[in-house]
């Protein structure tokens, strides 16, 4: 979906009927969305904005395959273990960021 346009997108990936979107909170704890909206009356079961710059929402995606953690900055989604490593690698991201102005 772009300014409005709805355009079915088939990237090869399938992420499955039991996907999970988590996001870390302001207290450093997971929480899963439940639902990220509908479009012509389906579940949206993934939404990120992709910035001009090219970076992405950060989030943790679950499903049956694995777990795996999407940066925000310009980086590749690794899988990881478990959510704390995913955790791990969402704070350490969070706070290098807050202490450079390399990304301004």
């Amino acid at each position: 979906m772009q300014g409005g346009n709805i355009s079915p997108y088939d990237g090869g990936i399938n992420f499955g009927k039991d996907v999970e979107i988590h996001l870390l909170d302001n207290d450093n704890h997971f929480t899963q969305l439940d639902e990220l909206g509908r479009v012509k009356d389906k579940k949206v079961c993934l939404r990120y904005h992709l910035y001009p710059n090219g970076s992405t929402t950060q989030m943790v995606i679950v499903n049956k395959a694995g777990i795996y953690y999407l940066p925000s900055y310009f980086g590749e989604a690794k899988k990881v273990a478990d959510m704390e490593e995913a955790k791990e690698l969402w704070v350490k991201e969070d706070y290098s960021l807050r202490d450079s102005g390399s990304f301004y």
